[in-house]
């Protein structure tokens, strides 16, 4: 039997500033375009109008911005839940289930929060769902399609606890490149090595702290992805005392960056870093926002006596179809792409027979398309 009933859930949402949308009957679909409701709370009219005197309906929440930057942390195996409990307790001493809501679904179980800075929708590991901006989920006393009832696992919880960041609980975002579009690059860990190595000797005390801010922004502003400029300050700060401030200077300058606020870059290092630094810097920081897809239909060009510097059209032609029909991934000391089941080496034979033949793009020629 569920824990709480339709109607005083619904009132339970509403306390907690939550954007409410009815959902069929033992599914996860919304009877409603949900879409409006990311920018905007149904009223008690709208919500008379869907649940009324009807209790077969399921019940959902909007995540993000419109539920006060709600993010539900969506685990579909016990023993993930269980690895991230252990993980609470170590960071803050207490069970997760002491201190904000807990449902255990029809899999697995869901974590609420309230997070000040904005999280979209991911998937981490396939063993983790981030439920924030721009999805949804169902709550209780919905239904799961296998007959199990969402149910709060702790209902003497009556608040969501607000934390600053999902960084304070352990779970590391692998966040794409500022902006509304992803990039489709990831950053050389040997441009992250040299960055780091280049900046560290300059890692002062009177100055670490605007020099974290300055070159989080500036390779923030160039596209580098959240953790390749997490892990360059880690290791130009190995030594820093306050290792975990200076990760969240860096997300904040990310998020203050997304939202279109003025931050220092550039502007920033040039007071700090000397001129032969900052070149230096400057060079790997662009040169690493080439997409690895690029490089290597780059290299299969070079191998054929063709150029590249002038003539890179074709690479970024090969790049945008590569992206669209197949993943590119990466793992320590491996770049792959995976297509159609398969995962090729970049360095394998197999990945140049295949922008040749499957994508009937030719990486020798030197005229664009």
């Amino acid at each position: 039997m569920p824990d709480i009933g339709l109607y005083e859930a619904i009132e339970l949402y509403k306390r907690w500033g939550l954007a409410i949308l009815p959902i069929a009957h033992r599914s996860k679909k919304p009877l409603v375009d949900w879409k409006p409701l990311q920018r905007r709370k149904a009223d008690n009219a709208e919500l008379g109008k869907w649940f009324g005197n009807e209790h077969h309906k399921n019940i959902g929440i909007v995540c993000g911005r419109v539920s006060g930057n709600l993010v539900v942390l969506d685990f579909d195996k016990l023993a993930a839940f269980q690895e991230f409990g252990g993980k609470w307790k170590e960071l803050r001493g207490t069970d997760v289930q002491e201190e904000t809501p807990v449902v255990k679904t029809g899999r697995g179980f869901q974590v609420y929060l309230r997070i000040r800075q904005i999280v979209n929708k991911r998937r981490l590991t396939g063993r983790l769902d981030i439920q924030g901006e721009g999805s949804y989920i169902v709550a209780p006393p919905s239904i799961h399609p296998s007959g199990a009832v969402y149910q709060f696992m702790n209902p003497q919880v009556t608040e969501i606890l607000q934390i600053h960041s999902l960084v304070d609980l352990g779970v590391e975002l692998p966040e794409g490149p500022v902006g509304d579009k992803q990039a489709n690059y990831q950053t050389n860990h040997n441009e992250v090595t040299e960055i780091a190595q280049l900046v560290a000797p300059h890692w002062k005390q009177d100055y670490r702290h605007e020099l974290a801010l300055s070159l989080s922004a500036y390779l923030a502003k160039l596209g580098w992805a959240l953790p390749m400029v997490k892990e360059v300050i880690k290791r130009a700060s190995k030594d820093d005392n306050e290792p975990k401030d200076r990760l969240r200077a860096i997300e904040d300058t990310f998020a203050k960056i997304k939202g279109n606020q003025p931050v220092r870059g550039f502007k920033g290092l040039e007071e700090i870093l000397p001129k032969a630094t900052l070149d230096r810097v400057e060079l790997l920081a662009k040169n690493a926002r080439v997409s690895p897809l690029i490089r290597k239909v780059d290299e299969i060009r070079l191998s054929k006596g063709q150029t590249f510097l002038k003539k890179r059209h074709i690479a970024e032609v090969v790049n945008d179809e590569l992206n669209e029909r197949g993943k590119f991934l990466r793992t320590p000391g491996d770049e792959l792409f995976y297509f159609n089941g398969s995962v090729i080496p970049l360095d394998a034979p197999d990945f140049k027979a295949l922008i040749e033949r499957q994508f009937g793009l030719n990486p020798t020629e030197t005229e664009g398309r």
